[in-house]
């Protein structure tokens, strides 16, 4: 008699089981919530940059969404990420449109202050 064979499975002991296989493909990291989570920190911290955080807080949302895609369900990092994303999208956005809509009296602010230090060390 053969002492090998399982009965819940019926499959030989050490043979895969049909049923787990599925279970084991899914992804079980947070690779994407990590990601997605320090993206949106560095977008936050480079907001004052023109272009880049753009770029990272998109990235930030996308790797949030992709997470949820694949597992099915938010984590707390991939919901920190998507939060950071939107206000490091949020700050970065309001920062470019304003410095285009200010940026001749920007100029002739900057103007008018280096004339005044140009004009005082000159003077001395």
């Amino acid at each position: 008699m053969n002492n090998n064979f399982n009965m819940n499975n019926n499959s030989y002991y050490g043979a895969p089981d049909n049923n787990n296989l599925f279970m084991q493909m899914q992804p079980k990291s947070n690779a994407f919530s990590i990601v997605s989570l320090i993206l949106g920190i560095v977008s936050i911290t480079f907001s004052c940059i023109n272009y880049l955080p753009l770029v990272l807080s998109v990235l930030a949302i996308t790797f949030a969404v992709v997470h949820r895609v694949y597992t099915g369900r938010f984590n707390g990092m991939a919901i920190a990420g998507m939060t950071c994303g939107i206000i490091g999208l949020a700050i970065s956005a309001t920062l470019l449109i304003v410095s285009i809509v200010y940026i001749d009296k920007i100029e002739e602010l900057l103007k008018q202050y280096y004339g005044e230090i140009m004009s005082a060390s000159g003077s001395v």
